[in-house]
Formats: structure tokens, C-alpha cells, sequence
């Protein structure tokens, strides 16, 4: 933006956290695979903005890229809406937290979202925390 040389002016940003930068997917979707990581957390949350119409689901595999079972994508309950933070939950109940210290791959799929950025957090208590 270019000041006119009489003008002064306070000017602020607002950027969203993590948010210079997104994976984006229309109404048509789109899914990508990670490369194999290995992780120290007991829960997987998400940043992600989702339309009205938007969702993100995703699927843990091994680091041959086969789905483990109780984390597939038929499992994965989607998350959908605005969430700075939003865990991952499988209607098998299983947590991420049986998984630490394993290569895995993330299988994410996503319709008319865009995904900031994912991580491994650490609950104080040790258990996971049910999604928002």
C-alpha cells in the first residue's frame, strides 16, 4: 500500500495462527499423504477453516501406506467448521497416543476446506481430549 507524503496512519495486520499458508481444496476436494513421521503427542489437531459445506477427514497408515485399522478413513469422524486447534477422533475410540514413536503416514482428506496446519499436542493429563 503506498502513503500519499501528507498522510500518517497506524495501521494492523490480523493474521490467523499458522495462517500465511494453507492446503486448499474446493467443492470437488482433494487429499494428500505425508511422508512417513514419527511423533511424541497423544492427540492430532488440526487448524483448519472449512466452508459452510467443508470437512477434513484422515486416515493413519503405516509406512508402507496401509491403513491401520482403527484409525481408516470409514472411521475417521470429520471435522468441519473453523477450529484453531480441533482433534482427531475415530469411532473406534482408538487414540493417536498408541501410535507415538511409529513411522506413520497421514492420509487427509479434505471438501472445501483449508488446512493450515496439523499437529501432535500433549494433553497434561496424559488421555486425549474429546474433539470440539
Amino acid at each position: 500500500y503506498d502513503t500519499p507524503q501528507n498522510e500518517s496512519g497506524l495501521y494492523r495486520l490480523v493474521q490467523r495462527l499458522d495462517g500465511f499458508v494453507s492446503a486448499d481444496t474446493d467443492h470437488e476436494g482433494g487429499w494428500f499423504t505425508t511422508p512417513p513421521l514419527t511423533f511424541s503427542g497423544t492427540r492430532l489437531e488440526f487448524n483448519l477453516n472449512g466452508s459452510a459445506q467443508g470437512f477434513l477427514t484422515v486416515e493413519i497408515r503405516d509406512e508402507h501406506n496401509r491403513p491401520i485399522p482403527g484409525f481408516t478413513l470409514a472411521e475417521s469422524l470429520p471435522i468441519d467448521r473453523n477450529h484453531m486447534a480441533a482433534s482427531a477422533r475415530w469411532s473406534s475410540g482408538k487414540s493417536v497416543a498408541d501410535l507415538r514413536g511409529q513411522p506413520i503416514r497421514l492420509h487427509v482428506v479434505m471438501r472445501s476446506c483449508k488446512l493450515y496446519a496439523f499437529a501432535f499436542a500433549e494433553d497434561d493429563s496424559g488421555e486425549t481430549k474429546p474433539g470440539e
